[in-house]
């Protein structure tokens, strides 16, 4: 599966100290409770900023388009997609030439 980065532009701030805005929209956060944390096997809570593999599966709930100024185009359109399955992981540190070649990274002399 291609994954896509799913930030979107936005325009600069106007003054220097103002709150940064989340380039992500409301939808992509997904907020996962206690309950799910232990299904999904978290024993710990991530840290702010952990990188996770998620896969997911999911089923169509609502699927809307309008054509506000009646124009005869389609001017919106939206899905909501309620997710049924879901698996995380850590992200990996991607495996360097080395590792690959020789099955561990030739700077580790092997000593714990």
């Amino acid at each position: 599966m291609k994954l896509v980065e799913m930030d979107r532009e936005l325009e600069p701030a106007g003054e220097p100290d103002a709150i940064p805005i989340n380039p992500y929209p409301y939808g992509l956060a997904i907020t996962l409770g206690e309950d799910e944390l232990m299904k999904l096997g978290l024993k710990e809570l991530p840290e702010a900023g952990t990188r996770f593999k998620l896969e997911a599966i999911g089923v169509v709930t609502r699927a809307e388009s309008s054509d506000h100024d009646a124009d005869g185009d389609v001017d919106y359109q939206c899905c909501t997609v309620q997710i049924t399955e879901l698996g995380m992981e850590t992200e990996k540190k991607p495996k360097g030439a080395a590792e690959k070649l020789y099955g561990r990274d030739t700077d580790d002399d092997g000593l714990e």
